[in-house]
């Protein structure tokens, strides 16, 4: 799924549950959540219309496009809202390491907005 490459980003104490956080790594903007179930990382880029996941809310275990409010799977970037026939978000290892949050890129590129 990805190089393995670990990057610090976050300290796992300044993000609770229910927030997330957009990062730039080597130039790709990921969301890191704390979701119900834990940390994750994902591309921060709708699918469906190219928004912004960053400031979407985070409920249990998934995230909410603040646009058109479709709802994604924090641990597998799956798209819930069928109906907009949006595609999975491209998802990245995360690990927690000395109180840090590490995320590894995902070898995948960032999917294109249908738009």
């Amino acid at each position: 799924m990805s190089n393995s490459i670990f990057r610090p980003v976050i300290s796992a104490g300044d993000l609770p549950e229910g927030q997330a956080v957009t990062v730039s790594i080597e130039g790709r903007d990921v969301l890191v959540s704390h979701g119900e179930s834990g940390f994750f990382a994902m591309d921060d880029l709708c699918p469906h219309n190219g928004s912004r996941l960053g400031t979407g809310k985070i409920r249990k275990d998934t995230v909410s496009c603040p646009m058109h409010g479709a709802r994604f799977d924090l641990r597998t970037g799956e798209c819930l809202a069928k109906a907009l026939g949006c595609q999975s978000i491209v998802t990245h290892q995360v690990r927690i390491a000395d109180g840090q949050i590490e995320i590894a890129l995902s070898e995948f590129p960032v999917q294109q907005p249908m738009v």
